[in-house]
This record gives structure tokens, C-alpha cells and sequence, in this order.
């Protein structure tokens, strides 16, 4: 089945609410606001994970700079579309650069 504009935003309700789970475990401040989720660092600096239905891709946003993700359905993953990084990578890397803290966004 084609990614289409009702299974991207399923999808990507999921991801958020799992990566919002990861992150509240570790004790993250986390705030998901109108489909936004901003994870705030003690150290400064922020991650935001934004929707963009109109291409259906999820953008990041960090320190390190921006990227656009799109959604493989075949692997079931969203995934850097320069790199081919799959976000729980991404995630795991970016929180890894921006607190030292090692998490894992297994399954993203």
C-alpha cells in the first residue's frame, strides 16, 4: 500500500509517542506540541522532530544541522534522505552529540 497523507500521520503519531517514551525514561525534558516534539538539553541547544505532510517527510532539526526523513515501507523505517541513516540512528547520535547520553531508539 502507497504511503498516503492518513498513514503518514499514523505513523508518525507512533514514532513520536515511542521516541517521547525513550526519552522520558531517560529522564529527558520533552514537549510535543501541535504534532512538534522539542527535546530541551540542560548543556542548551534542542532537537525537534516536525512533520511536513505536504512531502510526507518528518524533518530533525539540531546542533549538527537539519534533515529530511522519508519512510521505506518495505523496512518499515524512516530514514535520512542524503545519508540513508535510519532516525533511530539519527536520534541515538544526535541525543549522543548534544547530552554525552547513549540512548537507544532501537526499531526507528
Amino acid at each position: 500500500m502507497k504511503l498516503d497523507e492518513s498513514k503518514y500521520h499514523q505513523l508518525v503519531d507512533q514514532l513520536q509517542q515511542r521516541v517521547e517514551e525513550v526519552l522520558d525514561e531517560a529522564d529527558f525534558d520533552v514537549d510535543m506540541a501541535n504534532g512538534i516534539l522539542t527535546i530541551d538539553f540542560d548543556k542548551g541547544g534542542k532537537i525537534i522532530l516536525s512533520r511536513q505532510p505536504a512531502l510526507l517527510q518528518l524533518w530533525v532539526a539540531a546542533k549538527s544541522g537539519g534533515y529530511h526523513l522519508v519512510y521505506d515501507e518495505a523496512a518499515a523505517i524512516w530514514y535520512v534522505l542524503n545519508s540513508h541513516e535510519s532516525l533511530g540512528d539519527l536520534l541515538a547520535r544526535l541525543v549522543s552529540e548534544q547530552s554525552g547520553e547513549q540512548l537507544n531508539f532501537e526499531g526507528l
